[in-house]
Order: C-alpha cells, then sequence, then structure tokens
C-alpha cells in the first residue's frame, strides 16, 4: 500500500508538468496502469478521450512475479495488493473510450473482468509493417558493423519477467544444435 501511495504521488506530480498537454492533445493513448493512473486523476485531461492498449491484468502479472520471488500463493498480503491492482485496472479500464487488445487472450480477459467493458473492446494484433522499416543497407554489412557473428541470430526484446517467459527461450535454445548450425541468442 505504501508503495502504491508513493507511485500515485509521483504520477500526480509528473502530470502536473505536462499538464499543458491538454491544450492540443485530441487523444490520450495509455499503455501502462501507473502512468494512466495519474492521466486519470489529472483535471487537465478530464476532457480528453483516452485509449488504452491493455497488455495484461496487472493483478495477475504482479502475482506471478511475487510467488517467482519465493511470496506463498496463499498470502494475505498477496491476496490483497493483487486485489487493489485489479481495481487499480479496473478504474482505469472504466476511464477510457475504448480499449485495445492485442489478443483473443486480452480480449477475454478485460471482459471477465467487467462485462460492461466489451463494447469498447477492439482487437489489433501485434506487428510490424517490414516495409516501412527495410534496411537501407545489405544483411551482411549491418551484421558486420554491429559486431555481429556469421550464422543464425535470435533476437528476443522484451521486458524481463516472468509471465514472459525467456528462460523457456533460454532452455529451448541451449537444446538446438547450436555448434553445427552457428546459432547466436
Amino acid at each position: 500500500i505504501q508503495a502504491i501511495g508513493q507511485a500515485a504521488r509521483i504520477m500526480q506530480a509528473n502530470v502536473a508538468n505536462v499538464a499543458n498537454v491538454a491544450n492540443v492533445a485530441d487523444v490520450i493513448h495509455l499503455h501502462h496502469l501507473f502512468a494512466a493512473l495519474g492521466t486519470h486523476w489529472a483535471r487537465a485531461f478530464s476532457k480528453i478521450p483516452k485509449v488504452a492498449t491493455f497488455h495484461m491484468a496487472r493483478d495477475l502479472e504482479y502475482r506471478d512475479e511475487a510467488i517467482f520471488q519465493g511470496v506463498a500463493p496463499h498470502s494475505m498480503v498477496l491476496a490483497l495488493r493483487s486485489w487493489l491492482l485489479q481495481r487499480a485496472d479496473l478504474f482505469h479500464l472504466r476511464r477510457c473510450q475504448r480499449i485495445v487488445g492485442l489478443s483473443e487472450f486480452v480480449k477475454n480477459l478485460v471482459t471477465q473482468m467487467d462485462l460492461r467493458l466489451a463494447p469498447r473492446l477492439l482487437q489489433i494484433p501485434g506487428g510490424v509493417d517490414m516495409t516501412r522499416f527495410n534496411a537501407a543497407i545489405p544483411k551482411d554489412q549491418a551484421r558486420q558493423q554491429l559486431g555481429w557473428p556469421d550464422g543464425i541470430t535470435f533476437l528476443s526484446i522484451r521486458r524481463l519477467e516472468p509471465r514472459m517467459g525467456l528462460e523457456n527461450l533460454i532452455q529451448a535454445f541451449a537444446m538446438l544444435p547450436i555448434q553445427e548450425h552457428n546459432l547466436h541468442l
């Protein structure tokens, strides 16, 4: 609870510093729960429509992190923090005019949290238009400039948290014939 209060004070201070955005913004696009809460609390942003890209229920994410770090799954502290985070997610989502989910799983998660949010949900799969990011130099030249070795390189860019399953990627990669195919992670 103390950490949530501290985060709230920091968010309110940051939002106060950017309140001038309210004069020029047509829509506010929110990704992270705690930044979103600060935006919802700021009166300067109250009339600006908000769109949330919802990646994961923060209570589930926190629960996974805590259990991964050794907290007992049936701990009262864990249950209370999870409940508070679920309430915060709902506070946030209920104040958004549109909610974007990257998958059917996320859409189902939101409707399980509050069925009344279903009409606001839109599924837009994550992805990149590769034609917009076509390298101007050949791949082998780019690899050389970066100092990357020859062979096949697997690159994963994400947050380091249990739900991402990076330990599974590392374990699976170790099972591959790395030397035979000149593989790199």
